[in-house]
């Protein structure tokens, strides 16, 4: 319930109309398995416009509504308005009887139910601090999360919108993936490419390799199928048709291991592929040699792949390096690191975030999560950012990390005033457009206006980003949810608290 306003609501028993009169309605109640099915509130049967247009879009929408003489008892039942959910108490009453209720269950959205039609209407933002403050913590109250952190301020000299545990460290899950982005922009440059080299190590001769073939492996996390393929092409556009000694590989760039300790034995190779630093299509595979050594299982696809190409391999494959001596066959070169960054924030995969946390280890000795994770805390020095609570990993996967809300707040505004501003803010998804927001907040004040980082493990829902208010005030918030009996009803409350944000002219 909003406010405390009641709500009716018609259910149908056959072809009966019943009024059901709600005693309470929360934004993101937890689910009531009821009997009986109620009205279809998302679809309206006439509108204003002509076309149906969803609750949370309409400015005034008419549905028909039957009526009945007869009395019936119904409930309890849940009426679903995404991202609300109306929970429908039993009552006994006449259909007849109903002149006129309204509700608020959607924020800024009234709801009038009359006899023959229900008219949704916009209340009026909120105006002050104080009303967005208790707008915020109403749509949070149906999270069904027992631990919470929020922080939600307006960038610069402005006011603390909203302010929850703010400096207690939670879970973030995939929110902590944005220090990853912003740490490699820093230490890489955006415009850095990795590249996935093939050496002849002996001379060429006649189309043959007197010695070895060696691929020296960049842990280039986009690397795949086609790349094997034309690394395998351009071998055998250098003329070579035969190796006579072994295959080799260089995968010293990064440490041996393939998964995080803390990591549930579910979430590889689904969640996470198999690390390493010669990764092939993310390696999310589950076949006995990849179980083994993924690295040496991608090699021998390169073996393989060769031999389609016209290019056979005499010796058995093994590690190694590459000699000074040895002469460049070919290159696959990846996108440059802001294309890269973008596109594994915005759809938050978790194997492109380990393995760039390898990539920052590896600029300071060994490709290690360890080192990554030690040169991710420099980025938040460089930053003047406090650092993380606890880091185990870059996907966000362990459910050991920690970050509060005010490090996540203060972290997003210092990274996005620096020189990786523009790219890290690009890595951003954005509400109703693409990446893992692409179908929150549609139909709303807040779709595209919302550039953010999502998380959602086991019992913790996360969103960190910026938003733009009515008013045009910058605002800059984290949402942390912790112990969350539904992750939908939490991610609907997070939307809900936002549309207040954006719709509001403090």
């Amino acid at each position: 319930m909003v406010g405390g306003v009641c709500v009716a609501l018609l259910a149908f028993a056959g072809n009966e109309a019943v009024a059901a009169v709600v005693s309470q309605v929360g934004v993101g109640s937890p689910p009531v398995t009821g009997v009986g099915q109620p009205p279809d509130l998302s679809t309206p049967t006439s509108t204003t416009g002509g076309a149906p247009v969803p609750v949370m879009g309409a400015s005034t929408t008419t549905y028909a509504v039957p009526a009945g003489p007869s009395s019936s008892t119904v409930g309890p039942v849940v009426a679903s308005t995404s991202p609300t959910t109306t929970v429908v108490d039993t009552v006994t009453t006449a259909a007849t009887t109903i002149t006129s209720t309204t509700v608020t269950s959607t924020p800024g959205v009234t709801t009038t139910i009359r006899p023959g039609g229900v008219t949704t209407t916009t209340r009026p933002p909120a105006a002050s601090v104080t009303e967005l403050r208790t707008r915020v913590s109403a749509a949070l109250a149906g999270s069904t999360s027992s631990l919470m952190g929020v922080y939600v301020t307006v960038d610069g000299a402005g006011p603390v919108l909203f302010e929850r545990n703010s400096e207690r460290g939670l879970i973030p899950a995939s929110t902590q993936k944005m220090y990853i982005a912003g740490a490699a922009l820093s230490a890489m440059g955006p415009d850095a490419r990795y590249s996935t080299d093939v050496f002849a190590d002996g001379a060429v001769s006649k189309g043959v390799v007197n010695g070895d073939l060696v691929l020296r492996a960049s842990g280039d996390p986009t690397f795949g199928a086609t790349q094997l393929g034309a690394l395998a092409t351009s071998v055998k556009s250098s003329g070579v048709t035969r190796v006579s000694g072994a295959l080799v590989l260089d995968d010293a760039r990064y440490d041996r291991l393939t998964r995080i300790a803390s990591w549930k034995t579910a979430f590889t190779p689904g969640e996470s592929g198999w690390l390493s630093a010669f990764s092939v299509d993310g390696n999310h595979r589950n076949d006995a040699a990849t179980l083994v050594d993924p690295a040496l299982a991608n090699l021998e696809r390169f073996r393989v792949t060769l031999a389609a190409k016209g290019v056979t391999v005499a010796g058995a494959s093994r590690r190694g390096s590459v000699p000074p001596s040895a002469t460049l066959l070919g290159s696959s070169k990846s996108a440059p690191l802001a294309e890269i960054v973008q596109r594994f924030v915005k759809r938050s995969d978790n194997t492109y975030a380990e393995l760039l946390t390898k990539e920052l280890g590896a600029r300071l000795g060994v490709g290690s999560t360890a080192n990554g994770v030690s040169a991710i805390a420099r980025h938040f020095g460089q930053l003047d950012v406090p650092v993380p609570e606890v880091q185990e990993d870059g996907s966000g996967l362990s459910s050991n990390n920690r970050s509060s809300a005010r490090t996540q707040v203060a972290y997003l505004q210092r990274a996005l005033a620096s020189p990786i501003g523009a790219a890290l803010r690009g890595s951003l998804a954005v509400s109703c457009v693409d990446g893992t927001l692409r179908s929150r907040t549609c139909g709303t004040a807040a779709a595209g206006k919302v550039l953010a980082k999502s998380g959602a493990i086991d019992n913790v829902v996360a969103l960190s980003g910026v938003t733009t208010t009515a008013s045009g005030r910058a605002v800059t918030f984290s949402f942390l949810l912790n112990d969350v009996r539904s992750s939908r009803l939490g991610r609907a409350a997070i939307d809900a608290a936002l549309l207040e944000v954006v719709r509001s002219t403090v």
